[in-house]
């Protein structure tokens, strides 16, 4: 028997998208988002994020997150119903991030 993964809806709307990729895979009540940064040369080192943000889906408001690599909680700002995280926390000194909900 295989592994069913929900695929949550990839409706994250980044502000800084040419620089930044991100996606929600989930399994149950289980939730993985993986946010990686792009073109670092052509940016500036990781953690300058000129107040770019990461809009969840509609269905993800209201969770917190922990950084699988940092160990970091992250709690998303609620903003007219979208929970959304800045780039800066959630990048601030690694390229790449792997959210659990918790």
């Amino acid at each position: 028997m295989g592994l069913i993964v929900d695929v949550v809806p990839n409706h994250m709307c980044i502000s800084d998208a040419k620089n930044v990729v991100a996606f929600a895979r989930g399994f149950g009540p289980q939730l993985a988002i993986a946010v990686a940064g792009r073109f670092y040369a052509k940016i500036g080192i990781p953690g300058v994020w000129n107040g770019s943000e990461l809009m969840m889906p509609r269905g993800l408001a209201g969770a917190t997150y922990r950084d699988v690599f940092t160990r970091r909680i992250l709690k998303p700002e609620e903003r007219q119903g979208r929970s959304i995280l800045r780039l800066s926390e959630v990048l601030p000194c690694c390229p790449v991030a792997l959210l659990g909900k918790i």
